[in-house]
């Protein structure tokens, strides 16, 4: 089967230089035809990060949700954008489908909001909701261009699990952290996926 990558490499997870060291590292055993590289400069989310963290509204949150785990940052959304940005280069090397990596553990919830009893996914980006509303407005925008993820009937835990099969060093070289490329090695996924 011919199929192409690609590497995002986002400047709100560190050096990005260091980021496509560790794909090229990841990616070396694969047989692709090409690799593309998009790069993600974001200076908006860097401002919104030091507003937040100005106003204490991580501190403020806490008490109204009584939620005793400390949150960690606010998400940055290039799951939720990759599939629009990624479809003119789709279309121009004429590849049909984007396969993503969203798993299973996104679509569970953190926390209930107590007063309206809405369920909050930190995730949400990657829910199977996400996706769907990404693929019908997709499809209202493209012909042709489709996106889905392969692993989204499996859990975190048992798709590192499968990884580590693999390969004892394999794992170190993903980076599925959701703090700091390859891995902050502080947050609760880094901690189960190398406990």
């Amino acid at each position: 089967m011919n199929y192409d990558i690609l590497t995002c490499l986002y400047n709100s997870y560190g050096n990005i230089e260091e980021q496509k060291e560790l794909f090229t590292q990841a990616s070396q055993h694969l047989n692709y035809r090409k690799q593309h590289y998009i790069y993600f400069e974001d200076s908006y989310y860097p401002w919104l990060k030091q507003r937040v963290e100005s106003s204490n509204i991580v501190a403020r949150t806490q008490g109204y949700f009584e939620y005793k785990k400390p949150f960690r940052t606010i998400p940055s959304g290039e799951c939720i954008v990759l599939p629009f940005i990624l479809a003119p280069i789709q279309a121009i090397h004429k590849i049909p489908i984007l396969l993503v990596g969203h798993e299973k553990s996104a679509d569970a919830h953190n926390l209930i909001d107590k007063y309206s009893g809405e369920a909050i996914t930190h995730q949400w980006e990657k829910s199977l909701e996400a996706s769907e509303k990404t693929e019908k407005q997709m499809a209202r925008m493209f012909t042709n261009i489709n996106y889905t993820s392969l692993i989204k009937a499996i859990h975190d835990v048992k798709i590192f699990d499968l990884v580590f099969k693999l390969g004892d060093q394999l794992p170190y070289a993903t980076n599925s952290c959701n703090i700091q490329k390859p891995w902050c090695c502080r947050c609760e996924k880094c901690c189960y996926v190398f406990a």
